[in-house]
């Protein structure tokens, strides 16, 4: 178990044990209030941090390793225009556009 969580379940007196399908819904509300509480505190100790700097620190708090895949380079021709022929945006000519993503 990770140690964050075993002192939040410490701290309040709850412990849900996995699997367990009797654990009723004021118990895990309770419990994931407490990890929202954290989180805030988090947030409240590094004001200036924001975004992924803040998930980050979260993410460490509770012993979670994110394995994100590696990036795969730009975009191909033919990915964007998957993407274009999917978009709502299509029949938008570019020049309507101040920003494009690509």
């Amino acid at each position: 178990m990770k140690q964050k969580f075993k002192e939040i379940y410490d701290d309040n007196g709850i412990y849900i044990e996995p699997l367990n399908m009797d654990a009723t819904m004021k118990e895990i509300e309770h419990f994931i209030e407490q990890i929202v509480i954290e989180c805030a505190a988090v947030c409240e100790e590094h004001p200036s941090y924001g975004g992924r700097m803040l998930a980050d620190l979260i993410l460490k708090k509770f012993e979670i390793d994110l394995r994100y895949a590696p990036d795969d380079g730009p975009l191909t021709d033919q990915q964007i225009k998957m993407i274009r022929a999917a978009s709502s945006a299509t029949d938008i000519p570019d020049e309507k556009f101040k920003d494009k993503l690509f």
